[in-house]
């Protein structure tokens, strides 16, 4: 069973597997990921997971201190008995909330979700992949950010998961706290080496002004995560961002990705 690391995309998911690799817990995943196509023995293509020793300039740019995750299971399929190879009981691995579910709940043992200020997500989505219809990305992944963190706490809670939720802001500010009590939860590592990389630096993106009903809808729910997320039906917010990505001509499973 591996320990899970786990967020929105852009949350400080990546910040968070550096500092408690530092700290000295093992974990699971590439600084630059990348997926080869390749072809077996019968001439079918297949993908395999590896990393790059030398990024992208867009990728480094995204993530100067590294990604440190696999990619295939972070972007698609979440983690599954098939990569139990890949470590040993205890180790880490990011699996952010939009694969989280798709998991097999045999191979999780503890959760730990970082948040962060929504705005600040979306604006770093937005820089991050160069979107350019920006009012119809921002409708979409403002729900797309409720509907995964739903969908997580549901499947956290139906497979009696133990988790943890820490704030990006909290780890900027006090990195010591927050990897003490991660730490602890883990039963593994040592904080001081892994508060000594963190900075201020890293919380360089300004969150988006923009307003909408999405977004007044996002920020209500991320005030108490806990206390909103049962009054959703996910199948009707399924409903709902399928019906703006169409208006907006947003791609669903693009944005479904990044987020």
């Amino acid at each position: 069973m591996y320990n899970i690391i786990s967020g929105w995309n852009r949350s400080g998911t990546s910040a968070l597997m550096l500092a408690l690799k530092q700290s000295g817990i093992p974990i699971i995943g590439f600084k630059y990921p990348v997926v080869f196509i390749a072809t077996d023995e019968n001439k079918k293509e297949i993908k395999i997971d590896g990393g790059m020793l030398i990024p992208s300039k867009d990728k480094e740019e995204a993530n100067p201190m590294g990604f440190w995750e696999v990619s295939s299971i972070a972007l698609e399929e979440g983690l599954k008995n098939k990569h139990k190879q890949y470590g040993i009981d205890g180790d880490l691995i990011k699996v952010p909330l939009n694969a989280l579910p798709l998991s097999d709940p045999e191979m999780v043992d503890n959760v730990i979700i970082i948040t962060r200020d929504p705005r600040t997500v979306i604006a770093s989505q937005i820089k991050a992949n160069n979107i350019k219809d920006i009012k119809g990305w921002i409708k979409v992944s403002g729900l797309g950010l409720i509907h995964n963190m739903i969908a997580s706490l549901v499947w956290l809670k139906q497979n009696k998961k133990k988790y943890t939720r820490v704030r990006y802001e909290d780890l900027i500010e006090k990195p010591g706290d927050v990897l003490d009590k991660i730490c602890d939860v883990l039963k593994r590592g040592d904080y001081i080496w892994g508060e000594e990389i963190i900075n201020s630096k890293l919380n360089r993106q300004k969150p988006i002004e923009d307003k909408c009903a999405e977004i007044d809808e996002l920020e209500r729910f991320y005030e108490n995560i806990e206390m909103h997320y049962k009054e959703y039906d996910l199948n009707q917010l399924q409903k709902r961002i399928e019906k703006l990505s169409k208006k907006y001509k947003v791609n669903i499973e693009k944005a479904r990705i990044e987020q």
